[in-house]
């Protein structure tokens, strides 16, 4: 949760959470395609910008974008421009996927 979503009032700590799934029916994507979204959004472990092997004029910085292209690209696949980046990515998957942390990079 972003911490500029969280609102605190005397009475408790509150904030927006959802379901994967919710939220993928919601943009009319797959629940898979989710994690890729998150990949192409970026997060701690990796910059999309300088990790992912993705198409030149795909904008990583607009959500919308994505979204409409993961709805209609049904055969993308989220790859790497090297090794760390490669494994970084199976290592996010596993992590957003719920998987053992055994899958970590080292």
């Amino acid at each position: 949760v972003p911490l500029h979503e969280i609102s605190i009032q005397p009475s408790g700590l509150y904030a927006f959470c959802a379901r994967r799934s919710d939220l993928a029916q919601l943009l009319g994507l797959q629940d898979s395609r989710m994690v890729d979204l998150a990949l192409l959004m970026g997060n701690d472990y990796f910059d999309p910008m300088s990790s992912l092997a993705v198409p030149n004029d795909l904008p990583l910085r607009n959500v919308q974008s994505l979204v409409f292209y993961l709805q209609c690209q049904e055969d993308f696949e989220i790859t790497g421009k090297d090794d760390d980046s490669k494994s970084a990515i199976a290592f996010v998957k596993s992590l957003y996927n719920l998987r053992a942390e055994d899958s970590a990079p080292d």
